[in-house]
């Protein structure tokens, strides 16, 4: 078992590299199976989560080459549908994205229930419902899916309940081959989604954004053949450094990104004495992020869908705010199970409650039976110590490597191949800015 050993108060600063995006690559990589072609896929993250849907594509029989460490060829021409195995899908949320892909393709696939974060429910109900409307047969096992249709048809609209990124995507691809129009309603306006779309359009899919929330889709035969896309910087990760640099007191400067996909949390974190400085790289930015001291705020997040403040900042952000004077609340309204850090986070010495507030109507998944709670109180700042603590999900295994970082003696933190999934060398990058982080493997 590999467990990393933190050994906190040491400031950091420096400067760090960005990763192409996770959520935008779970996307794209599926994309390539909808038309036969040949394609370049730049800044492409190297983390487990890309891996598992790399894998998928060479199992389905798309020929790999790495150009470089984050470029890659795709060659998607002797594509078929085949059955993947459910430990491959178990990987990662993305892997159900083949459904859309290969059912336009092929007229049918068979596949497993996805996998990823243990965080709450993710229904694929949504995305069976878009088949249907399509004209697909959709027959529900107990853990996988058998979807069949030998031409989709459009000439529909497609409306989902509420935002859903990985949802609008496997509309967007099984409607790029059918046969009429689609209208997708409601959709996540995420930069990865737009980053998608830019990915269809330059593979020859007639798709176009109409309103802020819809897109029109008219089914085409086939595509170009070949394209090629530069995925976009990843947001999750520049906010998981910035907060980092918060901590640290910085400088550390941090390139490339988009600040305008940062919005919500960089106005939290000036609330907190945070000062950032901005400076332009063609269509990114680099971002300078320094903190002599933390101050009260008072801050009341809310996580929203884009362009709200983003759940996956939640755990990151809630590790900051045990270091900020006074009391702060965090409501969590996308996932019912955000909150596998909060224990960790008391065991290290933070003061956090749970509080009842109103809104678990507006969780999307929220179980009544399940008892979890969706809001927490925390008051800071917090004397937090080092003690052994274990990674739930990735964004829960990096909130406890930055509570690390500012906690007296040393963190032994559990379930490191959690970040993997969604880090690409996160200790090494940490250490190059000052931390103290060893990976040590148990015999």
């Amino acid at each position: 078992m590999r467990t990393l050993i933190i050994e906190g108060k040491h400031p950091l600063h420096g400067d760090v590299t960005i990763q192409g995006a996770k959520n935008a690559a779970q996307k794209i990589l599926p994309a390539t199976v909808v038309f036969p072609g040949d394609y370049l896929l730049k800044n492409v993250p190297r983390i487990q989560d890309a891996g598992a849907l790399i894998t998928i594509l060479s199992f389905l029989g798309a020929d790999i080459e790495f150009l470089d460490e984050h470029t890659m060829r795709v060659n998607t021409e002797h594509v078929v549908t085949k059955e993947i195995p459910p430990e491959v899908t178990a990987l990662s949320t993305g892997t159900f994205l083949f459904a859309g892909a290969l059912l336009g393709r092929c007229g049918e696939v068979k596949i497993w229930h996805p996998g990823g974060d243990r965080i709450g429910k993710r229904p694929v109900t949504w995305h069976l419902a878009a088949f249907q409307k399509l004209g697909a047969t959709v027959i529900e096992k107990e853990a996988y899916y058998e979807v069949r249709a030998p031409r989709l048809r459009g000439n529909c609209t497609i409306s989902f309940a509420k935002p859903t990124a990985n949802g609008t995507v496997n509309a967007v691809i099984a409607s790029a081959r059918a046969h009429g129009e689609v209208l997708i309603e409601n959709v996540a306006p995420e930069p990865e989604i737009r980053n998608f779309l830019e990915f269809m359009q330059t593979i020859g899919a007639d798709v176009e954004w109409v309103g802020a929330h819809q897109i029109r889709v008219k089914g085409v035969e086939q595509g170009l053949g070949s394209g090629e896309i530069e995925i976009i910087p990843d947001r999750n990760d520049a906010a998981t450094f910035i907060i980092a640099a918060a901590l640290g007191h910085g400088p550390v400067t941090l390139s490339p990104l988009q600040t305008e996909h940062l919005l919500p949390l960089l106005e939290a974190l000036k609330s907190c004495g945070v000062e950032f400085e901005e400076r332009s790289q063609g269509r990114n930015q680099s971002l300078t992020v320094r903190c002599d001291e933390l101050r009260a705020s008072g801050l009341h997040i809310i996580s929203r869908p884009y362009p709200g403040f983003n759940t996956d900042w939640g755990p990151m952000t809630q590790a900051l705010l045990t270091q900020v004077p006074g009391i702060s609340i965090f409501h969590e309204t996308i996932f019912s199970q955000r909150f596998a850090q909060i224990e960790e986070f008391k065991r290290m010495g933070a003061t956090i409650q749970p509080i009842d507030l109103p809104g678990k109507e507006d969780l999307y998944n929220f179980d009544p039976l399940a008892g979890t709670f969706h809001a927490v109180q925390i008051q800071g700042p917090s004397v937090l110590h080092g003690t052994a603590v274990h990674a739930n999900d990735v964004r829960a295994g990096a909130a406890l490597v930055l509570a690390s970082l500012v906690a007296e003696g040393e963190t032994e933190i559990t379930g490191l191949e959690q970040i993997e999934r969604g880090y690409e060398a996160f200790v090494e990058r940490l250490n190059r800015l000052g931390a103290s982080i060893r990976d040590v493997q148990d015999s």
